[in-house]
């Protein structure tokens, strides 16, 4: 398993490698090796993925009810 760590002001923020691109709907498009640096390009489905609703009557962004969200 590789781990990396990164010191960024107070925060330390690890790493495990084997990122993922997914599409709109959680298919994987694109998995990075665990063990080495990866790039990759990949399409994607912009206006689907900016489509937040689950059906007609189902949205991920306006069904949030902040109000009571806590501090």
């Amino acid at each position: 398993l590789y781990h990396q760590s990164k010191k960024r002001g107070l925060d330390n923020f690890s790493f495990t490698g084997a990122s993922q691109i997914t599409s709109f709907n959680g298919d994987v498009l694109s998995s990075a090796p665990i063990d080495k640096i990866h790039a990759d390009f990949v399409e994607i489905e912009v206006k689907k993925a900016r489509d937040k609703k689950i059906n007609e009557f189902n949205d991920i962004i306006a069904d949030r009810r902040i109000k009571y969200y806590h501090k």
